[in-house]
């Protein structure tokens, strides 16, 4: 294998990975505004919708 295409797959499983922590901690904000049931809930749960479309 190249040097090139290691690279290459790193940086997309880098990629992947970022996304994945980013819709998890979205879900964690999410979970955390539902118990508090908070006013910007709202806003939250749209995050919420949106980040589920990448799962």
């Amino acid at each position: 294998m190249s040097k090139i295409s290691k690279v290459k797959r790193f940086t997309k499983t880098t990629k992947i990975l970022a996304k994945s922590i980013q819709i998890l901690e979205t879900t964690k904000i999410y979970e955390l505004d539902k118990k508090r049931d908070i006013p910007h809930q709202i806003n939250q749960s749209n995050i919420y919708q949106k980040s589920k479309k990448f799962i």
